[in-house]
């Protein structure tokens, strides 16, 4: 059978003066049966993870690795685990192993931009939102978290077409309204600044209590 793994969302550290930054957390989906003992703890690992019981599920994905060295999905899980955890090493160690062995997964290179975007490697970090969206031209996420680095390197224009292609992929996303308004206020675009808040309000009413 197949045990798919929901996307979260989960706070991640500001990019740039009142910028609201959002980081998803990508765990693969996979097929398990009887006789794969590895994809059994990596399902046990995966279910851990989601309760918060980061501890327990290092050490499933650890199993898993054991008997499957090549278990691309355990490394990319444990990696994420090492980054809840505030391991970035570890979790970019993690990452590269698991690119190593499949170079064409998107939320990978994502995960590992979130992790060098933490370290404040913000070059290291568009190297790989940049490769997520080539391979998956539809990854809003890839796009906002970028778009959020660029702020934060004042690239005002590239970060503006970044979130707008967030809200054309994700138009419910409040939290790219309200930081594309951010940065049409610092341009001086007053209307389509006051646009942008009144329509992340509107989808999020949380947003009223937030500076702008």
């Amino acid at each position: 059978m197949t045990k798919k793994i929901a996307v979260k969302k989960i706070p991640v550290r500001s990019a740039g003066a009142g910028l609201v930054f959002l980081a998803s957390i990508l765990l693969w989906p996979f097929h398990i049966s009887g006789a794969e003992s590895a994809e059994s703890w990596l399902l046990s690992g995966n279910n851990y993870f989601e309760k918060g019981k980061y501890t327990l599920a290092l050490q499933a994905y650890d199993n898993a690795l054991q008997l499957n060295p090549n278990l691309s999905e355990a490394y990319n899980n444990r990696g994420l685990t090492h980054s809840k955890l505030n391991n970035l090493d570890l979790a970019i160690k993690d990452y590269n192993q698991a690119l190593s062995l499949n170079p064409k997964r998107d939320s990978t290179y994502y995960n590992r931009g979130n992790a060098y975007a933490f370290q404040k490697h913000p070059d290291l970090a568009v190297k790989d939102y940049s490769r997520a969206i080539q391979l998956n031209s539809r990854n809003s996420q890839a796009f906002f978290n970028r778009a959020n680095v660029y702020a934060g390197q004042g690239q005002s224009d590239l970060a503006i077409a970044d979130f707008s292609k967030a809200i054309e992929l994700k138009p419910k996303d409040a939290s790219a309204y309200y930081n594309r308004g951010r940065l049409f206020k610092k341009k001086g675009d007053a209307a389509k600044a006051d646009a942008d808040y009144k329509k992340a309000v509107e989808l999020n009413p949380e947003y009223a209590k937030k500076p702008y």
